[in-house]
């Protein structure tokens, strides 16, 4: 069935707004940008909002019990301290929500954009995968440290049935004093007992024997076939030579106990590789694992093969893909190391470092080592390219590409930073701090000037919380539910984050550049009508299949540590707000007032769950004071009316606090300001968010494949996406999503994909 994804996105654009201002205006200070003084002909004052949940909603505040594998988290909705039991809704999260709309409209710069190192997992095959491994060897040179690796076995080598073997391009024989293919041993069972093998430590190397047939190259680079090899042949054509096999069934045999007359003869000597899949890890590793590897490492001859230099560039990027995994999953072995590896030399630190004798799989380039990785399938690394030099790319990179052109930088659209010419206009409104990057050892740095180290600024607007004042129940609250998974494709998953320059189309993993790919914008949740409609009747949209009961609990559960239970505010219940604000221009405000209610119908998204159907909220502007400062400080003035001129609407309704606000004048523009405002938003710009606020969907979810549930595995549809195959190997059409512009009428769905789990 045909799905709305959960998000879609606003374009970002290379165009200034009208309202941005020039860095030199802005340091000049003749402006109504400031704080130490009330600028004439602006607008200062307070603007009342009632805030209507048309969904249940949930706003998290303190988080009571962390989860495990038998319960689910706890966390509480925030609430005031002198309103206990009492939904609130916090300003830091009103704020948040409303800038982020100001910048959306405004196409201004993104105040919050993590600059955010880029990885895919790599495909199966065998231009991604890696197949041979080798041994870190690193020596001091010169006061500081090289990294040089030592190849151990062969990869994986195309070759025809019976036929002699013969390495491939980026490999050579000149790698391999000897054919050295790896050993794999043990099954499904052994591999996952406490009592297996453990990985070779360099510092306290631990050898095995077994029986092997030896072999050695041909004159002409070749390796002749015979009946020890293991080979895996698909067709009469066509077959791979992945490794030998032993000459006994025997199991590994500790080195020290071979009789030394059988050591070299007999036995060869060798060294084990075992990822480990006991414990926790048994439940990370995959189900199909049944070997680790035995590497033969010969007596008195394995010193004797030669070494070669790790570029800079692999060691930079396997550090980068390390360390990103490491800081996402600080709970598991991950990346995952071969079992009792030292991670660092430093026992504080988590970061997986190379150490000598530390074995991994690798890809040449000519004579040197260009890629290193922990496991055959790892991750490769987006990246970009100075001068000839690769670097990692990172999400500032791809937004500094949205310009009119690839060539061309923009710096606008990123925080504030050295190299910005503009300051943008829900950065005058909301505030900026500058935020300088690092750069590449062969970039230019910036001209400098006088301002460039300490440019900030404060906002000019401050949020209240939003308190309850209604709401249609017994209770604010609902029954307490346990949440499905908030889970979603991350960064880049280019066919959803991304978008092609020019004609729209699918983005493969391995093409994900910064020009050439650019960002879709700013993310924004659709509303789900499921969601707005329940009635209470069935099983909420948001809750988990597998609900944690406060008397029975349920059985463990390896999905519980990922969910969290939550006691959601009901819909239509009604808060009230406000926001105060100083020096505002006639842009500024009409901005401001455009952010809260864009149109009558818009709908916003707040607080946690709004991928599952909870948050959509209505906030409808129903005061606007405006203070007349050059008289609130006149003698006339001082005894007067706080307020000079108000435009209210339903005033007898809100809360006492604000019901008694009341100003000596009407003042009529608020529609024309925020109408005056739309009319310069970029077309494209305006047509996505009407269809992501403006309206409600059915049939929301993350895309799914055929008999898949929203609950189970759903990144099986993004591995049949990227990979363009089922897996009956069949073609299927690979999908994104399509962005948005002003020719825009509706969202494209995304389709199902085929899946056959027992194939």
């Amino acid at each position: 069935m045909p799905v709305y994804n959960p998000y879609h996105f606003v374009p970002v654009k290379p165009e200034r707004h009208p309202g941005d201002m020039e860095i030199a205006v802005f340091d000049s200070g003749k402006h109504q940008i400031t704080h130490d003084r009330y600028v004439a002909d602006t607008y200062s004052g307070r603007i009342v909002c009632r805030l209507t949940t048309k969904s249940p909603i949930f706003v998290g505040g303190n988080r009571e019990e962390d989860g495990t594998l038998e319960k689910p988290a706890c966390v509480r909705h925030f609430e005031l301290k002198d309103e206990e039991d009492k939904p609130a809704i916090p300003a830091t999260s009103l704020r948040g929500l409303i800038s982020s709309i100001a910048e959306t409209a405004a196409n201004s710069a993104l105040r919050v954009l993590e600059d955010q190192l880029y990885s895919f997992r790599k495909l199966m095959d065998p231009q991604d995968a890696l197949s041979a491994i080798g041994m870190i060897i690193i020596k001091k040179e010169n006061g500081e440290e090289k990294f040089y690796l030592r190849p151990l076995t062969l990869p994986t080598i195309t070759v025809a049935p019976g036929q002699p073997a013969k390495l491939q391009s980026p490999f050579r024989p000149q790698l391999y004093s000897i054919p050295n293919l790896k050993v794999y041993i043990g099954d499904k069972d052994s591999i996952r007992s406490e009592d297996f093998y453990r990985t070779y430590k360099h510092d306290s190397p631990v050898y095995f024997g077994l029986e092997m047939q030896t072999r050695a190259w041909n004159p002409d680079g070749t390796l002749d076939f015979d009946h020890q090899q293991h080979r895996k042949d698909i067709n009469n054509h066509l077959g791979f030579l992945i490794g030998q096999k032993q000459l006994s069934t025997a199991t590994p045999r500790p080195w020290d106990e071979v009789p030394a007359h059988e050591k070299n003869t007999k036995y060869t000597r060798g060294i084990l590789r075992v990822l480990g899949c006991w414990g926790d890890r048994e439940d990370k590793i995959p189900t199909t694992k049944k070997h680790e590897i035995f590497i033969p490492y010969p007596e008195n001859e394995v010193d004797t093969w030669p070494l070669f230099e790790i570029t800079n560039e692999a060691i930079e990027t396997f550090y980068d893909l390390a360390d990103q995994r490491t800081k996402e999953e600080k709970e598991l072995l991950l990346p995952f190391e071969p079992k009792d590896t030292v991670r660092n030399t430093d026992p504080k630190e988590r970061r997986f470092r190379l150490k000598s004798g530390d074995l991994v799989y690798f890809r040449p380039e000519g004579l040197k080592i260009a890629e290193i990785s922990l496991s055959s399938i790892w991750r490769g690394r987006v990246e970009k390219t100075i001068n000839g030099v690769r670097h990692r790319a990172t999400t500032h990179d791809f937004f500094r590409k949205v310009s009119q052109n690839q060539n061309e930088t923009n710096h606008e659209l990123l925080p504030f930073h050295a190299d910005r010419k503009l300051i943008t206009l829900a950065e005058q409104i909301f505030g900026f701090v500058q935020q300088d990057r690092k750069r590449a050892s062969n970039e230019p740095a910036p001209a400098t000037d006088e301002h460039q180290s300490n440019r900030a600024l404060s906002g000019r607007v401050w949020f209240s919380h939003a308190r309850m004042h209604s709401h249609n129940g017994d209770s604010a609250y609902l029954a307490p539910v346990t949440l499905k998974i908030l889970d979603t494709p991350k960064p880049p998953s280019p066919s959803m984050y991304f978008k092609r320059r020019g004609p729209a189309g699918f983005i493969a993993k391995r093409d994900l550049k910064p020009g050439g790919c650019l960002p879709q914008g700013r993310k924004f949740y659709l509303h789900h009508r499921e969601a707005i409609q329940w009635n209470g009747n069935n099983q909420p949209p948001w809750a988990s299949s597998r609900q944690w009961h406060e008397n029975t609990g349920v059985s463990k559960d390896n999905h519980f540590k990922q969910k969290v239970r939550i006691t959601p505010v009901r819909a239509n219940s009604v808060f009230y707000f406000h926001l105060d604000f100083d020096n505002l221009s006639t842009v500024d405000l009409g901005l401001l007032l455009y952010a809260l209610q864009p149109t009558p119908d818009f709908l916003h998204k707040i607080g946690m769950g709004k991928s599952i159907g909870l948050g959509t909220i209505q906030i409808e502007p129903v005061g606007v004071f405006l203070v007349d400062r050059a008289f609130r400080y006149s003698v006339d003035g001082l005894f007067e009316t706080r307020y000079a001129r108000s435009w209210v609407n339903d005033q007898e309704n809100w809360p006492d606090d604000y019901r008694s606000l009341n100003a000596r004048e009407e003042f009529t523009e608020i529609e024309s300001l925020r109408d005056k405002f739309a009319e310069t938003i970029d077309p494209d710009i305006l047509k996505a968010l009407k269809l992501l606020g403006n309206q409600t969907y059915a049939n929301v979810t993350t895309p799914l494949e055929s008999g898949g549930t929203p609950e189970e595995e759903t990144f099986r549809w993004f591995v049949i996406n990227d990979r363009g195959k089922d897996d009956d190997k069949n073609e299927v059409n690979k999908q994104f999503l399509k962005p948005l512009d002003h020719n825009s009428n509706s969202i494209d769905k995304l389709r199902e994909h085929p899946w056959y789990p027992n194939q």
